[in-house]
């Protein structure tokens, strides 16, 4: 059952498929804690159907029943691999649940869409159905497609195979070539609706004021506040906020600094841009409800913080995450500290991280 979030999508997509006018290639785009995956999955599972109920996948004939169970012959979902993961073969399966797995092993080493996996795939698709009478295909995270394999998979876009359909899972439309975005069905997932997002977070056990700030710092990407849940990050954020107050009004950023030590790189940029984007509209008269991350108690202390200062802090964000080479390990801390001097500038009894 799909979230209630991905039901305007689907019925896009069914509308679409009901009509005839859906070509050989569908993209779905949005962020990946949306749940884009899911929709994907559901809308191949309608796709290979062979007795929808209503606008929905009946769940009890023999391709519905052998998808479910991992093993449908006219399915196959293209991942993401390095060299040796493609030469084992795991960059094809019929299993969506290898997706997890896939997920759970390290992402250290650099996957990607690759040549030999589309070729593959086109192979795949030109045979003939085994029982149904359709074929569908989705390749997971399309944006690390490689040139070279782009173009393979253009080819197929171009011409093709009858009652074949290709879903290409994006999180921008903009990270795929203008020539496979023009011959393809696009149903973007752009921002969502809290309302809709909000009791799912509730029925997980989280209360209001905790959903939201979750749900500030994952772009109200649901799957991605929970995950921050879990972790406790939505109060770590709110600790960050509680410290810069701190720091401006004892003077000290040792607890600020401290309080993002605590986090890696990409989770401190997350929490600083959140956090710094909730400064800059207080201080232009956002509502308090509206900037979950911004305590009332120290909002008239945040929203002295010169605006000039706040727009500088952002240039330093890529440094923290420390994604440019050749950045020494110290840095990022050194400019956790810069940060917290910076926000604090306007107090001149500031100690600099005394």
């Amino acid at each position: 059952m799909l979230m209630p979030w991905l039901n305007r999508a689907y019925d896009c997509f069914y509308t679409a498929l009901n009509q005839h006018r859906l070509p050989g290639s569908v993209i779905i785009a949005g962020h990946s804690g949306y749940g884009v995956t899911d929709l994907a999955l559901e809308c191949a599972k309608l796709y290979l159907c062979t007795n929808v109920q209503e606008t929905k996948p009946c769940g009890e004939c023999k391709s519905c029943l052998v998808f479910e169970s991992g093993s449908h012959p006219d399915f196959l979902l293209a991942l993401p691999t390095t060299k040796e993961e493609c030469d084992k073969d795991e960059d094809l399966t019929k299993n969506p649940g290898f997706l997890a797995y896939l997920k759970a092993k390290s992402n250290v080493q650099r996957r990607s869409i690759r040549i030999d996996t589309i070729r593959k795939l086109n192979h795949l698709l030109h045979e003939s159905s085994a029982f149904s009478y359709r074929k569908v295909a989705i390749i997971h995270d399309a944006h690390l497609l490689g040139e070279s394999a782009a173009n393979a998979l253009l080819k197929t876009f171009e011409e093709p195979p009858s009652d074949t359909l290709i879903i290409l899972v994006v999180e921008t439309l903009e990270s795929l070539l203008p020539t496979l975005l023009s011959r393809a069905f696009k149903i973007e997932l752009s921002s969502l609706n809290q309302a809709e997002i909000l009791p799912y977070l509730q029925e997980q056990g989280f209360d209001k004021k905790r959903s939201a700030v979750a749900l500030a710092l994952s772009a109200n990407a649901p799957f991605r506040a929970l995950e921050m849940l879990n972790q406790g990050l939505d109060k770590v954020a709110l600790e960050v906020s509680e410290a810069l107050a701190k720091a401006i009004t004892q003077g000290s950023t040792t607890l600020f600094v401290k309080t993002l030590s605590e986090v890696e790189g990409a989770v401190q940029v997350t929490i600083l841009q959140n956090l710094v984007k909730e400064i800059l509209f207080l201080k232009q008269g956002v509502s308090l409800q509206e900037l979950p991350l911004i305590l009332e108690t120290h909002a008239q202390v945040l929203s002295q913080i010169p605006t000039f200062a706040l727009f500088k802090v952002q240039e330093n964000f890529p440094f923290i995450e420390g994604k440019l080479p050749l950045i020494p390990s110290r840095t990022p801390k050194i400019l956790l500290r810069e940060i917290a001097i910076t926000l604090a500038c306007h107090n001149a009894s500031l100690k600099g991280g005394a």
